[in-house]
């Protein structure tokens, strides 16, 4: 019963850089527990932070890649979500390999409805995926400027906006949570650095492992075709218990 409403948040990377470096500068503008119930942030306005605005966090400590570990739910479709992240403006979270407006962790499972994104690193982004990390992405709006990242000979590439980890190396293979309901978004970000776009995409939705329930991802609007909009990259299950249901 903890609510948290129109406040500015604003972390301390004021000058919003993005060099990698500075992601062990571990700040956060929320850390919500995923096990109490009916918390709201709301009407906030989150930004600059080096690591995540909004984390949800729950108990699960470090996957060993199995669903069995910490328990899988039941019934997705029917969990609760104690935690709902809604109508703020997030934005300017740009570090690299951090710079997240909304982070599932740990077994969170939060809603995320009805906020508006824009130069974030990724929007909402699951890490340390296991069986109980999930999110309930409804009807946000993700806007189409993202941080410039850059990669292997200092070669830019625009990361992907709605993220799902696996917990293998690297945030590849292994599993990649329980349970994601992706819904009703509308995201107008593409590939659009120059002379790249082809060979440099910018995904709307990124699943980088095997989840241990399935993902719902339905009725959202993209710029992009479906094969460019969405990339699911499930490597290596993990230990042979994952279960794959698709992507619908």
């Amino acid at each position: 019963d903890a609510r948290i409403t129109g406040l500015r948040l604003r972390g301390s990377n004021t000058e919003r850089e993005t060099d990698e470096s500075l992601k062990t500068k571990t700040n956060f503008g929320i850390i919500a527990r995923d096990r109490y119930a009916r918390t709201l942030i709301d009407h906030n306005d989150i930004s600059d932070w080096f690591s995540v605005g909004v984390r949800v966090l729950g108990d699960d400590g470090t996957s060993d890649n199995t669903c069995n570990q910490f328990g899988v739910p039941p019934d997705p479709l029917t969990r609760s979500n104690d935690v709902r992240v809604v109508r703020n403006f997030i934005h300017h979270n740009v570090v690299q390999e951090r710079g997240y407006g909304v982070n599932a962790n740990s077994g969170g499972f939060p809603l995320v409805e009805g906020n508006t994104f824009v130069m974030n690193r990724h929007a909402i982004a699951a890490t340390n995926a296991t069986a109980a990390t999930g999110y309930r992405a409804w009807s946000n709006l993700v806007l189409r400027n993202v941080p410039l990242q850059y990669g292997f000979a200092g070669v830019p590439f625009q990361t992907h906006d709605f993220d799902v980890h696996g917990t293998g190396e690297d945030g590849r293979e292994g599993i990649a949570g329980g349970y994601f309901d992706v819904s009703g978004n509308t995201f107008l970000g593409t590939a659009d650095i120059p002379f790249l776009p082809q060979l440099l995409p910018h995904p709307n939705f990124e699943v980088r492992g095997s989840p241990c329930n399935w993902i719902d991802y339905y009725r959202n609007v993209s710029l992009q075709s479906r094969d460019d909009a969405v990339d699911f990259d499930p490597g290596i299950r993990g230990g042979g218990t994952v279960i794959w249901k698709g992507l619908r």
